[in-house]
């Protein structure tokens, strides 16, 4: 092994069919979703991939086409808005991943009363072997045959609630998804590197491509990630930030954007928060963060 790819999911993310059992919906993927103003929600979420440039290098097939910035108070880092594209991992493993690992995973989906809608905008949730839209999500990756973990659990226990009250108990969600495979490459020095395509969702022709290359070790840490401006720091230093509402209300964003709802139950945190971090392990998670459960 030359060394690890690893991609840290985050932020108001989608995923669907990790296990590959639906076949109404597509192969197992993540999808980033752009949203609109709903139930006070306004705040625009950024699209995005980052890396750490003091332990990975990027090199771009054409440097204007990427518009590289450094989050606000993280500047080691570096990261650019995705446009409306599908992630390809040249060279990913073949096959689908394994999602056996997986903890405790937010769905706005899975906590409502009524039964799970199947009636999702294809702008946005694409029926088998298509994509989204590209008008509707600025990004969208296909798994391969790595394997799926949830990390980073949440400080505070949350419970889910709609306006007649609580649909779920108290617990704790872990806030990241990572993808991990080995890296398949290395150059001339013997350091292990990845290359992604960025693809058009209309058409899925290349439109730009990058290599991520280890120059610390062997790990490519890339994240993909979809957060508001002011959060972006804290998404790739992984600083645990106490939650700033009462209310996610960007659960109910997205189910406006999805499915023309806002009648979904959304996290609320329960009691204070914690001094220290709580445990998590694998306990039930087929389900995707800040998105809908993965049955059709």
């Amino acid at each position: 092994m030359a060394g690890t790819v690893e991609v840290v999911i985050v932020g108001l993310c989608t995923l669907l069919n990790m296990k590959n059992e639906y076949k109404t919906l597509p192969e197992p993927s993540v999808i980033l979703v752009q949203t609109g103003p709903a139930n006070g929600h306004t705040e625009r979420h950024i699209p995005f991939i980052a890396w750490n440039s003091k332990i990975v290098k990027a090199d771009f097939s054409n440097n204007a086409a990427f518009d590289v910035k450094t989050p606000d108070g993280a500047g080691d880092f570096r990261f650019f808005e995705l446009k409306g594209e599908r992630i390809e991992i040249v060279k990913d493993k073949e096959g689908f991943p394994d999602a056996s690992q997986m903890g405790t995973i937010a769905s706005y989906f899975r906590y409502r009363r009524e039964p799970v809608a199947t009636n999702w905008d294809p702008c946005y949730i694409p029926k088998e072997k298509e994509r989204p839209q590209k008008k509707c999500v600025p990004g969208f990756m296909r798994f391969g045959g790595g394997t799926l973990t949830s990390q980073r659990p949440t400080l505070a226990e949350f419970m889910f609630e709609d306006d007649r009250g609580a649909t779920t108990g108290a617990t704790v969600y872990d806030q990241e998804v990572h993808y991990r495979i080995d890296a398949q490459e290395t150059n001339g020095q013997g350091q292990p590197f990845v290359t992604l395509n960025l693809r058009n969702l209309d058409d899925d022709a290349i439109l730009r491509s990058v290599k991520f290359t280890a120059t610390t070790g062997v790990l490519i840490e890339i994240f993909l990630a979809n957060s508001i401006k002011d959060d972006i720091k804290d998404v790739v230093t992984k600083n645990s930030k106490d939650p700033s509402a009462k209310k996610a209300l960007h659960f109910h964003a997205l189910a406006k954007a999805v499915l023309d709802h806002t009648d979904m139950p959304i996290p609320v945190v329960v009691g204070e928060l914690p001094r220290t971090r709580p445990s998590s392990g694998p306990g039930g998670g087929d389900t995707g963060y800040c998105g809908p459960e993965s049955k059709p």
